[in-house]
Parts: structure tokens; C-alpha cells; sequence
């Protein structure tokens, strides 16, 4: 078993990458680019992935990470003609509310197959409460160097980092470690959004950091020498876990259901 030290110089390091990887494709859509095409190459190379979970999950990640860089090129150069337009309006926003989406879905449904069935019903419930309110709560931030933002709540954005990380915990346990530092990110990102008062940048560390920790998995193992936490693994704790996030993610459900959020939620104006 692995020392306490080997996990904190470990995941400290890791989180740190993946803060600088991030940060420097925050300020440079062309250093994101690189990095999205780059992965992509390194994936058809790789004897790693296997299964259908592993293929769909790192193609439903990198695909579409295109589009979001086409989009935060035509956002950057402001372009005005048909295509940019298309680039970065309500279709391309919409299909990439589907990827998160799928994102969830293939997860929850990979849950459910599992025997982790309050956590994949989790899963769904919090696919219900992504805003649906395109033309406000989903854009390509020209004040904040045409990242990608949506407008989640901090209390979603929580749930989905406890819902992912039981999800890991009971899909692959040796994971669990490096997959937190991963969901840490964008939480400090959102740290940082709400300080600043600014747009929601959970979004684009969730993308960037899945992206990079996908990729790098897919290609090489460097993880579990360092991290792995097998051992963590106790099935009762991810039963109690996923109850627990079913729990709290119904209760958010009820709230954001509620009448007086229909705008929100919508973009529809309550009568």
C-alpha cells in the first residue's frame, strides 16, 4: 500500500499540471487546440483503451472539444459571416449541452450496470437540472478570453464533483485518487469565478482537465504507480455514497422545479 506522502506529492503535482495546463489554454485557444488535436493523434496510437466505456468515453470528450475551439476562434476573431455565427450560436451551444449531457448519461448508465444504482439515478436527475436556456446561460465569454461558460450553479457544479467521484469509486477504485484531482480544478476555478465575480469558469476547467486526464490515461498508466487507491475501496461506502448524492441531488431537483425558476431554467419569462 502506498504512503500517505506518495499520495500528497503525488496528487499535489498532478493538480498542479492540470492547473497550468489549464490556465495557459484559458489565455491561448491556439495552445488548447494543439493539445486537443495532439490527444487525439496519441488516442489511435494507444493499446490502452479498451471496451466500449473507454472509447466513447474519450471520444465523446475529444470530438467535441473541436467544436469548442472553433467556437472560441470565431468568438476571438469576432467573426461576423455565417459560419462564425453558427460557430458560436444556439446550435453549437446546444450540441455541446448534449455532450455534458452524454457526458453524465454514459457514466450513470455505466453506474447502473455496476449495481451502483442510486448514484446512476443521480446521474439522471442532474441531467434534468442543466440550465436549458441557451441564448443566457451558455456563451463564448469575449470578456474572459472566449472561454467557453455556463451558467451552473455552485450547488450543481458540487454535485457533480461527489456524484463523479462515487461513480469512479465504484467503476475504477485505483482511480479514485488522480480522478480527484481532477474534479479539485474546476472547483477552484469556481472558487475563483465567485471572488471575482465574473462568469462561471467551472465549465471550462471541467473540459480541459477531462481532457487532459482521458488522454493520458488512455495512452499511458502513470497513475496507479503513484496513486493508486484500490484500496480504498469498501462496497458499503459507495452504496452510503451514492444514496447520499441521490438524496441531496432530488432535493436540488425539487428547488430547481420550482415555479419562480422557470426563467432560469428556460429562458421563458414567469407568468
Amino acid at each position: 500500500m502506498l504512503s500517505f506522502s506518495s499520495y500528497f506529492i503525488s496528487m499535489t503535482l498532478y493538480v498542479l499540471i492540470l492547473i497550468l495546463l489549464t490556465e495557459v489554454a484559458r489565455r491561448s485557444v491556439l495552445f488548447g487546440f494543439a493539445m486537443n488535436i495532439g490527444f487525439i493523434v496519441l488516442l489511435f496510437f494507444s493499446k490502452n483503451v479498451e471496451g466500449w466505456f473507454r472509447w466513447a468515453k474519450d471520444l465523446s470528450v475529444l470530438i467535441p472539444m473541436l467544436v469548442v475551439h472553433a467556437g472560441r476562434f470565431s468568438s476571438l476573431k469576432n467573426r461576423q459571416d455565417s459560419l462564425g455565427k453558427f460557430l458560436t450560436g444556439p446550435k453549437v451551444l446546444g450540441f455541446l449541452w448534449v455532450i455534458l449531457a452524454l457526458n453524465i448519461f454514459e457514466a450513470s448508465l455505466k453506474d447502473l450496470m455496476l449495481g451502483n444504482t442510486f448514484n446512476g439515478l443521480c446521474g439522471f436527475v442532474m441531467i434534468a437540472c442543466i440550465p436549458m436556456s441557451l441564448k443566457r446561460s451558455w456563451r463564448f465569454d469575449r470578456k474572459d478570453k472566449h472561454i467557453l461558460v455556463a451558467d451552473l450553479s455552485l450547488a450543481w457544479c458540487l454535485l457533480y464533483t461527489t456524484w463523479n467521484a462515487a461513480f469512479v469509486y465504484a467503476e475504477s477504485p485505483a482511480y479514485v485518487a488522480s480522478s480527484l484531482c481532477i474534479l479539485l480544478v474546476p472547483e477552484i476555478y469556481n472558487a475563483i469565478s465567485i471572488r471575482r465575480g465574473g462568469g462561471n469558469m467551472w465549465l471550462h476547467a471541467r473540459i480541459y482537465t477531462l481532457m487532459i486526464h482521458v488522454s493520458i490515461r488512455s495512452f499511458a498508466d502513470v497513475f496507479t504507480p503513484y496513486m493508486d487507491a484500490s484500496a480504498w475501496f469498501n462496497p458499503v461506502v459507495r452504496d452510503v455514497w451514492g444514496l447520499v448524492n441521490f438524496i441531496l441531488m432530488a432535493a436540488y431537483a425539487v428547488y430547481w422545479f420550482l415555479p419562480r425558476n422557470k426563467e432560469e431554467r428556460t429562458g421563458l419569462v414567469t407568468a
